[in-house]
């Protein structure tokens, strides 16, 4: 991933023939979260919400992967589904690649 970082300015990323991402770097650095859940958390409700990408389930809770910024997201977890507290962090680009591609969705 440092080396795409370094040579490209545009990424798209394709999984099991889906466009998952197609955007400039600066884009997607800034562009999306990953949230971090409780357990218990229910995916298919995570996956309704505006601007969610994907969601994996892990062993401690789900992770998603959201469109927007860590603050938003934030307050739509707590307003929609009353999670409160969730991690909502923006990601690396190797870690936005892990959480996109790396798993169930």
């Amino acid at each position: 991933m440092h080396d795409v970082e370094r040579m490209a300015g545009r990424v798209v990323l394709i999984d099991a023939g889906e466009v998952l991402l197609d955007h400039g770097l600066d884009e997607l650095r800034e562009g999306y979260t990953v949230a971090v859940l409780p357990a218990g958390t229910p995916a298919e409700r995570v996956r309704g919400l505006d601007g969610c990408v994907r969601v994996r389930e892990r062993a401690g809770g789900p992770h998603a992967v959201f469109r927007g910024e860590p603050e938003r997201l934030s307050l739509l977890l707590e307003r929609e589904l009353a999670i409160r507290g969730a991690l909502c962090t923006r990601a690396p680009l190797e870690e936005l690649f892990v959480e996109l591609v790396g798993g169930e969705s």
